[in-house]
């Protein structure tokens, strides 16, 4: 199956795209097996979701796009899609940039913005905790932030070798799909020259935290 993704400033990137992890989400880019040699067989998969909330987990009146990029290790432990799919069901997922698991833990990078905000950051660590701690082969879990974590401490939880690799390996992977909260695209047909007249009668969203 051949995937177009339109990227905000018009460029199309074409590649092949076999893989389904969740109904919740569209695979945009999918490495199955280990590629390269970072790590114990590191590979990623970047994943698209309807993001109806922003950074800090508050309603937006459009919808965006979201791109966050899942991390495996040499076993490729797709277990890892049900704790984002909880994520997900609890809008909890929009502060999520990467996520990953390596021997039993779960690795989650959140935005700097939503980091900033100590008292969100503490309801979401205690979630999540409960999400990965719920399972039914219980994870343990580190959370930091993207862009400005302690690179040593995710050499040996998230990508198992030298630090400035993984923090280039990372770096690269976002720089290249611009991860995170981005606006849609609408098809052609559907530019805003055809859509009906917008009223004020529509739903009123609050910007209280959901959670």
């Amino acid at each position: 199956m051949q995937v177009k993704l339109l990227f905000q400033r018009n460029w199309i990137l074409t590649m092949k795209n076999d893989a389904s992890y969740s109904p919740l989400f569209t695979t945009l880019y999918d490495e199955a097996k280990p590629i390269g040699n970072l790590g114990r067989g590191t590979h990623y998969s970047v994943l698209r979701a309807a993001q109806p909330l922003n950074y800090l987990n508050r309603r937006q009146k459009e919808i965006q796009a979201q791109d966050l990029c899942v991390v495996w290790d040499e076993d490729h432990d797709t277990r890892v899609i049900e704790v984002i799919e909880e994520l997900y069901l609890q809008n909890l997922l929009a502060p999520v940039i990467f996520i990953g698991e390596r021997k039993g833990s779960v690795t989650v990078l959140v935005h700097i913005d939503f980091r900033k905000n100590d008292l969100l950051f503490e309801k979401f660590e205690q979630q999540l905790s409960h999400i990965t701690s719920s399972l039914n082969d219980p994870w343990t879990l580190t959370i930091e932030t993207f862009e400005a974590p302690p690179w040593e401490r995710l050499q040996s939880v998230m990508i198992h070798d030298n630090s400035e690799k993984v923090k280039t390996y990372l770096d690269n992977i976002s720089n290249l799909w611009d991860l995170g909260l981005k606006d849609y695209k609408r098809p052609t047909l559907m530019q805003e020259d055809h859509l009906p007249p917008i009223h004020d009668t529509g739903p009123t969203f609050t910007t209280d935290n959901p959670f």
